[in-house]
């Protein structure tokens, strides 16, 4: 069985005619339905597209209850987050520091109906650039600690917990709090300095909007510039293939939102301001085919690039269904090590994987990165990878079949990227 039922039921499309269909499904087809929500991390969602249909369809009393208790556990969750993120944003505003809330956290806030209906992971902000390392200082005072798996690509460690920002630092870097479980990741542009994309970091602030919840106040991007950054974000950083259709969930929700606050021929000449049109067609077009977002279909046309492989776009679509399989689900760290060729690569990959710091393991394990007994679960730590990926690991030391699909894998990425970042007139795509 598929995702068909799952599309159905998100498809903004014909919703009048959904609580009929419904009504034959089996109770397989209803576990179904629930087993691939939770796979994209859409089941609260779900359960709160179901319930405003009309009529509503007549949901089986065990699945509903299961729909219920993941929606109460996506609440506790995000309202917890949200208390200590308000913590986070106070201490940078006493300190002279504005922020923008991107992404998840952002979302769950100003475009879905509560916060319980957008699950979230890590928090993601962003500073302007003079204001970086007063931001690390900052959140540091505040008990996050930076993840220092490699800290000479972003940051120098001089004493201590103080840190100076290299110049050459990248876009974003990663914090976590080892008590409170909470990952933050502070962004001073929203792509890379080494990609093409020209996002106009001054103009993101003097359009930002202010938004809140649950009592914290706080910047969010202007409608225009969210959906510009959804695109960038999915399509050319993820490649559509980490959360599923969470993302395209995300776009019709934001069309939904500000379909009439957005000039969309604006949209469409940021968009190439930005070097990003085909990011932006390529994720609007896939949101408008799979969830039915409200997309008008002359910007699709106005920003169709010349020449588009329709193989390159059924594997993104493929990207979107495949899940969590054992091929996509590969860390980095173990795919970097396999394709390595220098021993010292390999040798440096095999301990930041198997050895990482104390704050990063306070977060995996129930212990303080202060504590001494941190250093027990470094043993712990290889049971885990050992259980989890020696197997994979084996079998790509063989070159295995599975090896084979991760290469293609990787290269069809790689392809992708390429082909997001080019223009038209150098364009080559297959």
């Amino acid at each position: 069985m598929n995702d068909r039922h799952l599309l159905f039921c998100l498809n903004m499309v014909n919703e009048d005619s959904k609580a009929s269909a419904m009504a034959r499904w089996t109770e397989v087809e209803w576990n179904e339905l629930v087993r691939q929500s939770g796979k994209h991390g859409l089941s609260a969602y779900l359960y709160a597209r179901l319930k405003i249909l009309r009529p509503v369809p007549a949901i089986p009393p065990a699945i509903e209850q299961r729909f219920k208790e993941i929606t109460l556990q996506n609440a506790s969750k995000n309202i917890r987050l949200y208390h200590v993120l308000g913590r986070a944003l106070t201490a940078l505003r006493d300190n002279g520091i504005s922020a923008i809330l991107l992404k998840g956290a952002h979302l769950a806030a100003a475009v879905y109906s509560t916060i319980a209906q957008r699950r979230m992971g890590d928090v993601d902000i962003l500073v302007k650039g003079h204001d970086l390392q007063k931001a690390v200082d900052c959140l540091i005072h505040l008990g996050f600690q930076v993840m220092d798996e490699d800290p000479a690509r972003y940051l120098k460690r001089t004493a201590g917990t103080e840190y100076h920002v290299f110049p050459e630092a990248k876009h974003f870097f990663d914090l976590i709090h080892p008590d409170w479980k909470i990952r933050l990741d502070v962004h001073v542009s929203l792509s890379p300095e080494t990609s093409s994309f020209s996002v106009d970091t001054n103009g993101l602030w003097c359009r930002a909007v202010g938004s809140d919840a649950e009592g914290v106040d706080f910047l969010v991007l202007s409608p225009i510039d969210s959906i510009l950054y959804q695109c960038i974000h999915e399509s050319f950083h993820h490649q559509f293939s980490l959360f599923g259709l969470r993302p395209m969930c995300d776009m019709a929700e934001t069309i939904r939102k500000y379909r009439t606050e957005v000039n969309w021929d604006e949209l469409r000449l940021r968009s190439q301001r930005w070097k990003a049109e085909k990011c932006v067609w390529l994720t609007l077009q896939i949101a408008k085919e799979l969830i039915g977002a409200g997309v008008p279909d002359d910007l699709l046309t106005a920003l169709k690039p010349k020449t588009v492989d329709s193989g390159m776009v059924a594997w993104v679509k493929e990207q979107i269904f495949q899940g969590q399989s054992e091929a996509r689900a590969l860390p980095k760290d173990l795919i970097r090590l396999w394709k390595s060729d220098r021993v010292l690569d390999k040798a440096e990959t095999f301990r930041r994987a198997v050895f990482p710091s104390r704050q990063v393991m306070a977060v995996m394990y129930p212990v303080s990165p202060h504590s001494l007994r941190v250093y027990l679960y470094y043993p712990v730590r290889i049971k885990d990878l050992l259980f989890r990926w020696g197997r994979t690991a084996l079998r790509l030391m063989l070159r295995e079949k599975q090896a084979l699909s991760i290469m293609e894998r990787e290269n069809r990425e790689i392809a992708l990227k390429r082909w997001l970042s080019s223009s038209d007139s150098k364009e080559k795509v297959g």
